[in-house]
């Protein structure tokens, strides 16, 4: 994920009360990671003295797992304020926030969409990829459009039926 993560390490073993803080000449041994990439890692502890013990030293796996996004603790806001019905499919787009980090489309989440083509409400579905994991949907909506029927009005004789003539506009 780009970070080293902290790493913690346990020494027991001591005897008659004594501990770390308390043994004579006790210098902690460390351990040492350079990997911050998705993956298992084992880890050897290192290093390490006290005046009356001598180390044995047990590895250890690090495991890097991808960070796990939920609605809990990620937002999804989609940018257009007014998506309206134009016969084709609505994609807006949105952006993606994990934790105040903004997630990359491509890099970190592809999206899909469901429903996105007729008025009403629609499916934005965010894919985790590469360091993240999630399958997250959130909803948007996608206006009617608004036609306009004029009537265009006739002249008739008394006893005529009328036509009533109109005029829709606004059709895509």
């Amino acid at each position: 994920l780009g970070q080293q993560p902290n790493l913690n390490l346990k020494v027991d073993g001591f005897v008659n009360g004594e501990t770390s803080d308390t043994t004579s000449g006790y210098v902690s041994p460390t351990i040492t990671n350079t990997n911050t990439a998705l993956g298992t890692y084992e880890l050897t502890p290192e290093g390490g003295f006290a005046d009356n013990y001598k180390f044995k030293y047990v590895s250890g796996n690090l495991v890097i797992e991808p960070v796990r996004l939920s609605q809990e603790n990620t937002s999804i806001t989609v940018n257009e304020s007014e998506i309206k019905y134009n016969g084709k499919e609505q994609k807006p787009t949105i952006t993606v926030v994990h934790e105040g980090k903004t997630l990359e489309e491509g890099k970190d989440y592809t999206v899909e969409y469901k429903n996105n083509i007729n008025a009403g409400e629609a499916t934005i579905i965010v894919i985790g990829k590469g360091d993240y994991q999630c399958n997250i949907e959130t909803k948007f909506e996608i206006q009617k459009l608004e036609l306009t029927a004029t009537y265009l009005g006739e002249t008739i004789k008394y006893g005529e039926t009328p036509k009533f003539p109109l005029k829709v506009e606004g059709f895509v």
